[in-house]
């Protein structure tokens, strides 16, 4: 029982060691990573934000979630709403326009901040040390929080 415990423990610790961070794997070849994230927090905690690309419906992001995937260079518009008012024509826009570029890796925070009847969105581009913190103790986004069917999994 003792022996195969431990084979059991080292085959455990052997693949951590060789595949134990795959959110940070490399890029296949020609193509660019999005990390776009929501930190856990108190505020707003039930609001799923919801956020659009390039002007279509791509997610409802939950409380402390990270939606991570892999895209062809080019220019990306990220947006999410960041002041509700009464008149959906009049509801605007955080948006954030990020360029990738063959092997690079970007990472989105959408920040929430209670404002009117629903909370407000903002979206920043951060650093990967800042990124990796947070990131560390969120979970992957639920498959049924992702509308946009090109980005279904």
């Amino acid at each position: 029982m003792v022996i195969v415990t431990s084979r059991l423990a080292a085959a455990a610790i052997l693949l951590f060691v060789c595949f134990g961070d795959l959110a940070y794997a490399q890029e296949p070849a020609g193509m660019a990573t999005v990390h776009l994230y929501r930190e856990s927090r108190i505020v707003a905690r039930i609001y799923r934000a919801p956020i659009r690309i390039n002007g279509e419906p791509l997610l409802n992001l939950a409380n402390g979630v990270v939606w991570t995937r892999t895209l062809a260079p080019g220019t990306y518009e990220f947006a999410a709403r960041d002041k509700d008012v009464f008149s959906d024509k009049d509801k605007s826009m955080s948006t954030l326009k990020v360029d990738l570029q063959p092997g690079q890796t970007v990472f989105i925070r959408a920040s929430l901040v209670m404002g009117g009847r629903k909370p407000n969105t903002t979206l920043t581009v951060v650093g990967e040390e800042e990124a990796s913190k947070a990131m560390a103790e969120l979970k992957p986004v639920n498959a049924k929080d992702v509308v946009h069917p090109a980005f279904r999994e």
